[in-house]
């Protein structure tokens, strides 16, 4: 079985390490309320909103004199171990994907470089076939690998109700599971999109288990 799993909110804590990255800026001379407005101008570009890392630096660096060398080492240490930030129910939830056959795939949604370097630090990238990390519709992502398909169930786990409507939208036949951990930062309500719920991964292993 193929099997589609979101990365923030769902196996890794993105609101603590959200806070931890604004402290690196903190540390670089970059105040929460500078941070808070370069991140904002660095998140909007052409209407769209999706923050860029290096468009962040690029602008504090050439609008605010910020050391753009200064913060990307910093933020290269964090990322290096982003494996504090992994959910502890997530390795061995992956793990036991993995020995029961499943092809399992990351499909995460952000800027490149950070959701990248966040993979790499989790230790979690062994356990997937492909990662596909970008800045378009995860459903198209998706439909790319499922082709015309070649099993009876897919499954796509993400904590968004938007991201899983648009999946749906794209891919025909395929099961959704709207995760929603108590530590997420985002509580949507559940729409017909969303076959089934989980508040844990003992919650969603315990779903993919009887279409197993």
């Amino acid at each position: 079985m193929q099997i589609f799993i979101d990365f923030d909110d769902v196996l890794f804590n993105t609101g603590e390490f959200n806070v931890e990255f604004e402290k690196v800026f903190d540390r670089c001379g970059v105040d929460n309320k500078l941070f808070q407005v370069t991140y904002k101008e660095a998140r909007e570009r052409d209407g769209i909103a999706n923050y860029s890392f290096d468009r962040h630096c690029a602008i504090l660096e050439k609008d605010h004199n910020i050391s753009l060398a200064k913060i990307n080492d910093a933020v290269v240490k964090l990322l290096n171990h982003a494996d504090q930030f992994v959910f502890t129910d997530a390795e061995h939830f992956l793990k036991k994907l993995q020995a029961d056959d499943h092809e399992l795939y990351l499909v995460s949604f952000g800027a490149p470089s950070i959701q990248e370097g966040k993979v790499c630090g989790s230790g979690l990238r062994e356990y997937f076939k492909k990662i596909i990390v970008g800045e378009i519709s995860k459903g198209e992502k998706i439909k790319e690998v499922l082709g015309a398909g070649n099993g009876k169930h897919y499954f796509f786990l993400d904590d968004r109700v938007e991201h899983i409507t648009n999946v749906k939208e794209n891919c025909s036949g395929i099961l959704t599971i709207l995760v929603e951990r108590p530590e997420g930062r985002y509580h949507d309500d559940r729409m017909d999109s969303c076959d089934f719920t989980a508040e844990s991964l003992n919650d969603v292993e315990k779903i993919i288990k009887r279409f197993s």
